[in-house]
């Protein structure tokens, strides 16, 4: 079978199908598209800008330093860190390697009296304008230094603004070509309904979606912009989980252990239905709630111990919308015909105009840790 370069068919590959212009995306409209023209446009202006230039910054710093562009890095040592020592009346655009604190902001405006504009990857400012309040935003305007998106390697950046990965093509092409051993218990997670396979899939776009960021796709689960840092850990602990050769994290090979404990609890109930039958026997219900991801099994069945000793009682008394996010979510209000519900449609039940899938899902995060419900995954 003939594939692409990014290991799938052609056909069924996003970034290989032709994609066609007049074609409208669900909730799209005029003024959005001609927005995100807008933007595209002035970002290739700057690429190009950064090639006239031939700033490389990784091959020759003093030459990018010559045109007047400095990186500096806020990691690895701080405001000390040798690369604020770049900075001087001749900068004129800088780009910060690490999150844009307001100390690092400050220190660049004080040394570098004539700079114009600071760059910051997409996700990083995306960060910076979610802030109800951002005092480094207002010096930039109070200054007139334009705040922009921006990268350090432009052959790193994805098309669109989006910041990519040097492995990503790498990790993707390891998941299209998993065979034997790895697949299965690569399809078993997806058996199971593991959130982070779940995640995995769709970030390295496994059924020939467009592409997401983490950042984004992280709100698509509930997760903060503050917390995304936690999508990568997701995902590097399922690739660890399928080949321990993966660098990855302590906090990822700890989170890839306790899925595979958790696996191996519930590989009967995947081989066997009938178990799950008379589990909801020996719990006291008719039937499991229907849509209730199999990896979550355990969760519920601590839920409805907790509710048969009292303390989900006492969370609806001390915490109503907490104890309202998680009995809407595990159906615990309708024990007679449970359903398992998104973060999305908790939401709209909890608030007219619906709650956020990022609020409900910390609502039941809380909810469990009240409960002492620990969950590994």
């Amino acid at each position: 079978m003939e594939k692409c370069i990014h290991g799938m068919r052609p056909e069924f590959c996003a970034r290989c199908r032709p994609q066609d212009p007049q074609k409208s995306q669900p909730g799209s409209s005029e003024p959005s598209r001609a927005k995100a023209g807008t933007l595209d446009q002035q970002y290739r202006e700057l690429l190009a800008e950064r090639r006239r230039a031939q700033v490389v910054v990784r091959k020759d710093a003093r030459a990018a330093l010559e045109t007047g562009y400095v990186r500096i890095c806020t990691q690895g040592g701080g405001r000390r860190h040798h690369s604020f020592n770049d900075l001087d009346v001749r900068t004129r655009v800088v780009h910060i390697n690490g999150y844009p604190f307001l100390w690092a902001i400050e220190l660049i405006l004080e040394r570098a009296p004539n700079v114009s504009r600071i760059e910051v990857i997409p996700s990083m400012l995306a960060k910076l304008q979610a802030m109800q309040s951002s005092r480094a935003l207002a010096l930039c305007r109070e200054r007139a230094v334009e705040l922009v998106a921006g990268h350090d390697r432009p052959d790193t950046a994805w098309e669109g603004k989006e910041n990519r990965s040097p492995t990503y093509d790498k990790q993707r092409a390891f998941l299209v070509g998993l065979a034997g051993t790895q697949k299965a218990r690569w399809e078993e997670l997806l058996a199971m309904e593991f959130e982070a396979a779940q995640l995995t899939a769709r970030y390295f776009c496994l059924r020939g979606e467009e592409y997401r960021s983490q950042r984004i796709l992280g709100e698509d689960y509930g997760i903060a912009q503050s917390m995304d840092h936690m999508v990568s850990m997701r995902i590097t602990a399922i690739l660890y989980y399928l080949d321990p050769s993966f660098k990855i994290s302590a906090r990822s090979k700890q989170f890839a252990g306790m899925m595979e404990r958790r696996a191996a609890r519930l590989r009967p109930f995947l081989t066997d239905a009938r178990l799950r039958e008379k589990l909801a026997t020996q719990l006291g219900i008719p039937a499991l709630p229907s849509g209730l991801p199999l990896s979550r099994l355990e969760v519920y069945d601590a839920l409805l111990q907790a509710r048969q000793d009292g303390r989900l009682d006492r969370l609806a008394k001390d915490h109503e919308n907490a104890h309202c996010a998680l009995a809407l979510r595990f159906g615990l209000d309708k024990l007679d015909a449970p359903a398992y519900l998104t973060l999305e449609a908790v939401g709209q039940l909890m608030g007219e105009g619906g709650v956020t899938r990022e609020r409900i899902r910390q609502l039941e995060e809380r909810a469990l840790e009240l409960l002492g419900i620990q969950e590994d995954e």
